[in-house]
């Protein structure tokens, strides 16, 4: 038996508590375009340290000491999923060797995102959250069907 799709969402709401909408109501207005990076990277770590997610980030300030194409945060979302985050400030483009990065953890099947705005990290969360949702519905109804 296949979950029709009201039952995928009504799981999906028990499972991750919110959707995509839900997490966008909660910030209200979205910042203006032209936030600087440091505004931008305040909003994303405060909506973190609110929903109590782990976010693991290097110095701002001493290039020397992050490894070329580094991401700006590494955030752990619930049900074991990490979002890889580079934060941008207004005409911030991202560098070769970050696009490099940004490649190969997509290759190896991780989230990454390149965030202007607090929106857009809102959104690559809540695509890594149903994304996760949907691999572990996916497998059930596969197990299912080789049952039959």
């Amino acid at each position: 038996m296949n979950w029709s799709q009201q039952q995928v969402e009504a799981h999906n709401a028990r499972v991750m508590g919110h959707s995509r909408d839900a997490l966008v109501l909660e910030v209200g207005r979205p910042p203006k375009p032209d936030a600087g990076e440091a505004k931008v990277r305040a909003q994303i770590l405060e909506y973190c340290k609110a929903r109590e997610w782990l976010v693991f980030t290097g110095s701002t300030a001493h290039r020397t000491k992050r490894t070329l194409g580094e991401f700006d945060a590494t955030v752990c979302l619930p049900g074991g999923i990490v979002l890889f985050c580079e934060i941008k400030g207004k005409g911030g483009k991202p560098t070769q060797e970050q696009r490099a990065i940004a490649a190969w953890l997509k290759k190896l099947n991780h989230h990454c995102v390149f965030a202007w705005t607090l929106v857009e990290f809102i959104d690559a969360a809540a695509a890594a959250m149903a994304a996760r949702v949907q691999e572990a519905t996916d497998c059930f109804n596969a197990g299912k069907a080789e049952k039959k």
